[in-house]
């Protein structure tokens, strides 16, 4: 299992964590949650009570430089890079990335990985 790089996961979490403040409503919730699962794996959830992603757009969400011609999403600033950069992060670290979203009510990236043990060291 590959050690987790922190600075580049903080970079999937980030990108994560911006969309989903982007697209939401003034007033939403954007939650992130974290929990343990079974065999040394990890699950980390982004949700948010946005303007949520078609089932035609879910598909290709993670393709480089794809944004959705959606009115909602061309009103706001993006490249179609961070969802792409994010799953590369995730599968660097044998993780999976996942999207389930409905329209007008709000969507959830899930990402999960083997968690490494925590290792403290010291310098004499």
């Amino acid at each position: 299992s590959a050690r987790l790089d922190k600075d580049l996961f903080r970079i999937a979490i980030d990108n994560l964590l911006n969309n989903a403040v982007k697209y939401s409503r003034p007033g939403g919730r954007v939650i992130l949650n974290a929990e343990k699962l079974p065999e040394n794996q990890m699950k980390i959830s982004i949700s948010d009570q946005g303007i949520g992603i078609s089932p035609e757009d879910c598909e290709r969400v993670f393709e480089k430089y794809y944004r959705s011609g959606s009115k909602e999403v061309t009103s706001r600033s993006g490249h179609g890079l961070g969802l792409y950069l994010a799953k590369r992060i995730v599968e660097l670290h044998h993780g999976t990335i996942s999207v389930h979203s409905e329209l007008g009510k709000g969507t959830e990236f899930s990402i999960q990985f083997e968690a490494q043990p925590a290792r403290l060291e010291a310098q004499a």
